[in-house]
């Protein structure tokens, strides 16, 4: 499964529990993720998700920071 393309105005950390995800962030190779890994996105950077598995879900935590009133997350088409 894949999320869609979108970015976070503001600081985003993604650890990883089980499975693991591809993060596109418009480079070369996507990054890959697997449990225990820790991923800071930067802010404003486009990037999209995808579990690496078809047959298990990946489990991982967010943990976010932003302002008051501002959106936590914008799709991006």
């Amino acid at each position: 499964m894949s999320g869609g393309k979108h970015f976070h105005p503001g600081q985003v950390f993604v650890y990883i529990l089980e499975g693991g995800l591809s993060v596109d962030m418009g480079g070369d190779a996507p990054l890959i993720l697997k449990a225990g890994d820790l991923f800071e996105e930067p802010p404003g950077g486009v990037m999209q998700g995808k579990n690496l598995s078809a047959d298990h879900r990946a489990k991982f935590i967010v943990f976010q920071i932003g302002e008051t009133g501002k959106p936590m997350m914008v799709k991006v088409e």
